[in-house]
């Protein structure tokens, strides 16, 4: 999925089962724009759909017809469509997987006005609507998103969207991010997370957030040691360098000292 890039990567070195299950939450769009076999002739390749177009779709009997409609809304970016995706957001008589698909679509728009909507549905009953509104935030540029990840997200009872809120704030790119990923990187139960906040750390530079990974190359688990040297590497800098040299001296994970090895040598020729 084309919001953590860095996640999907790492799962596929330690065994996407120890993940969130992401295509079963949110689904594929890869094929979303491509006819079936129960479309119709407005549905084919060479028929621009209209905004009427896929408004009227968002009422289909077709499951596939609706979600098609929701993202096709997103991928256009129509900040006009943000309204009708928040109503199909909210409506929680909805299937999950179409909600899901609304929440991602209005993260794709990133117009602040979705941030109130993306709100009420960060308290979903639904998992997996909970954790697509929090990939959502991520692509607003707007200071209440990053407020509603660091105080709501990361403190959700499900890990699945506590990791999604960790990969929301590294998309901000706000410094303002920071001080919960750091919370994170510190406190959170479940390694899968403080890797993440390890992951999404990368994306900003500085003493402070150097520090914060230095410290989290001692983390109790060799993934989350790994992420933080990757994450170091990519920052560069002489206190990189010093961390991981440090670090190279006492790790014992072979997994670990790799990524170690490889940053050091990133470091170095940069």
């Amino acid at each position: 999925m084309a919001a953590m890039p860095a996640a999907a990567a790492f799962a596929q070195q330690t065994g996407s089962q120890h993940f969130p299950p992401i295509h079963e939450l949110l689904g594929t769009s890869s094929a979303a724009n491509l006819p079936q076999g129960d479309s119709d002739l407005r549905d084919s390749l060479g028929h621009q759909l209209t905004f009427k177009d896929n408004i009227r779709a968002l009422t289909s009997q077709s499951e596939k017809k609706r979600r098609d409609a929701v993202r096709r809304l997103g991928e256009k970016g129509e900040v006009r469509g943000v309204p009708y995706l928040s109503a199909v957001l909210l409506r929680s008589n909805a299937d999950e997987k179409t909600r899901a698909d609304a929440a991602m679509s209005l993260g794709k728009i990133g117009h602040w006005k979705a941030v109130e909507i993306l709100e009420e549905s960060l308290g979903d009953p639904s998992v997996g609507v909970r954790f697509a509104s929090a990939l959502a935030l991520g692509h607003i540029q707007a200071e209440d998103a990053v407020s509603l990840l660091a105080e709501t997200g990361i403190r959700d009872t499900h890990w699945w969207v506590r990791y999604a809120s960790v990969v929301a704030l590294g998309d901000t790119k706000s410094p303002a991010a920071v001080p919960a990923l750091a919370e994170v990187l510190s406190q959170d139960l479940r390694w899968q997370v403080r890797q993440q906040a390890a992951r999404s750390l990368a994306r900003f530079n500085g003493k402070r957030v150097v520090g914060l990974l230095a410290n989290a190359l001692r983390d109790l688990d060799p993934s989350v040691r790994y992420s933080a040297a990757k994450s170091l590497g990519e920052i560069g800098g002489l206190d990189s360098l010093d961390a991981l040299h440090g670090a190279l001296e006492t790790e014992r994970d072979a997994f670990a000292r790799t990524a170690i090895r490889s940053a050091l040598e990133k470091v170095v020729r940069n």
